[in-house]
């Protein structure tokens, strides 16, 4: 089975205390822009992994999703 992405956003948050937020960052002529910060809590303090910029909602979550999930081990 394949999970939904709020499944897999909630396991990569409890599982490997890995964080997605995705947030509009600006608005551009064709439209608007998001942002997806990739962060992992270790010890009380969060690692950022990144930050990914796309033009939809969607895409900057998908995004996010995938980068999350290369930082298993």
């Amino acid at each position: 089975a394949i999970p939904t992405q709020s499944l897999l956003q909630k396991w990569l948050r409890e599982k490997h205390k890995i964080e997605l937020s995705v947030y509009r960052s600006m608005e551009m002529p064709s439209g608007k822009k998001y942002g997806c910060e990739v962060e992992r809590w270790i010890d009380g303090n969060t690692e950022d992994l990144g930050n990914l910029y796309t033009f939809t909602y969607e895409e900057a979550l998908e995004q996010g999703l995938i980068e999350a999930l290369k930082m298993i081990p």
